[in-house]
C-alpha cells in the first residue's frame, strides 16, 4: 500500500489536498476479487470521511 498527499494553492486562503492511494491485495485471484468487490469502495469511503473530519478540524481553528 502506498498513500501520498499532494497540495496545491487555489487562492489566498484556499489549499487543495489530493490523496493518491495505491494498494494490492495478496492471494492472487482471490485478492484481486477482494480489491474490486470490497477494498476499493471501503478505502474511498474511509479517505473521504477522514478528509471531511480533517477539513472541519482545520477550518474551526
Amino acid at each position: 500500500m502506498r498513500h501520498e498527499h499532494s497540495f496545491s494553492k487555489l487562492g489566498e486562503q484556499t489549499t487543495c489536498m489530493r490523496d493518491t492511494l495505491r494498494f494490492e491485495a495478496p492471494l492472487g485471484v482471490l485478492g484481486w476479487v477482494a480489491e474490486r468487490v470490497v477494498l476499493k469502495r471501503y478505502m474511498q469511503a474511509f479517505l473521504e470521511s477522514r478528509n471531511l473530519k480533517l477539513k472541519a478540524l482545520l477550518e474551526n481553528r
